[in-house]
């Protein structure tokens, strides 16, 4: 039910207080005329100040309503997906199906905020079989990649990796700089032959063995210039669980420092002889 005036809570303490005003005068020995006038006029104040502040607020909201329309309006794209939420939302909310479906509604709403929350702060998680964008990073530098390689070799010689060393290729051909550790736990000749192809294209290549590298250095990432990172989680065999990218500062210096932990203990493939295969 819509509020009046008289239940607003400015109205009701201001009502109170006159009324009480009135009658402590009248106690007081004022004339009761003057005491029901001065309260009256305190009632009038009261209703005065609280329509105030409610054509205040209304006038906030009229604002910030034409404030949010010339932003959807100035993206084509988003007014009309907006268009499309609040025309499906009004049909869920109007339908006569099971309540489930409504629940499931707010759910993924919910989902959908948090996920744009997200994006907006400067970082963005994904399913681990989403590769583009891994593709995306190699795709995007300006200058050069610093990446540790922590997936199997079998990884190497499916469809996505090799598509993943192709955009290699083409980004080394754009005279990106690129710095590969593999992270392994021995140098084995499967892994020596792919490295030396890498290194005849003129990536730097490293190698660090898992045994000596503490576990917060047991990771897979990518450092695109000084602005993305992507670094990755894996399942129990080895295959890529989730992705996380990020443009903040702080996870970009952060990965930064753990490569050049990692670059420190690693062995270059240049300096590597025979004898220590």
């Amino acid at each position: 039910m819509k509020k009046t005036a008289i239940q607003e809570p400015i109205a009701i303490i201001g009502t109170l207080i006159s009324i009480s005003v009135s009658v402590v005068l009248f106690v007081a020995g004022i004339s009761t005329i003057y005491s029901v006038i001065i309260g009256l006029c305190g009632i009038i104040l009261s209703l005065s100040l609280n329509h105030l502040s409610s054509h205040r607020q209304l006038e906030e909201k009229v604002l910030s309503t034409i404030q949010l329309n010339r932003e959807l309006y100035k993206d084509e794209w988003l007014l009309e997906h907006i268009k499309i939420l609040l025309s499906s939302w009004e049909n869920i909310r109007l339908a006569k199906i099971h309540p489930i479906f409504n629940e499931l509604a707010h759910a993924h709403l919910d989902e959908m905020s948090s996920k744009l929350k997200q994006i907006a702060s400067g970082e963005l998680i994904t399913d681990g079989y989403d590769y583009r964008w891994l593709t995306t990073l190699v795709d995007e530098a300006k200058n050069q990649l610093c990446v540790t390689s922590l997936v199997s070799l079998d990884w190497w010689k499916s469809p996505v990796g090799k598509k993943y060393w192709e955009s290699n290729l083409v980004a080394l051909k754009r005279g990106i700089k690129i710095t590969r550790i593999f992270i392994c736990q021995e140098i084995i000749p499967d892994l020596l032959t792919i490295a030396s192809k890498m290194q005849e294209q003129g990536v730097e290549v490293h190698f660090a063995k898992i045994s000596e590298l503490p576990e917060n250095l047991r990771v897979d990432i990518v450092i695109s210039d000084s602005s993305l990172v992507w670094t990755t989680s894996f399942s129990p065999d080895m295959l890529f669980k989730e992705h996380h990218i990020s443009s903040r500062h702080e996870d970009i210096e952060r990965a930064k420092g753990i490569f050049t932990q990692i670059l420190y203990i690693a062995e270059s493939y240049k300096n590597l002889s025979l004898e220590k295969v």
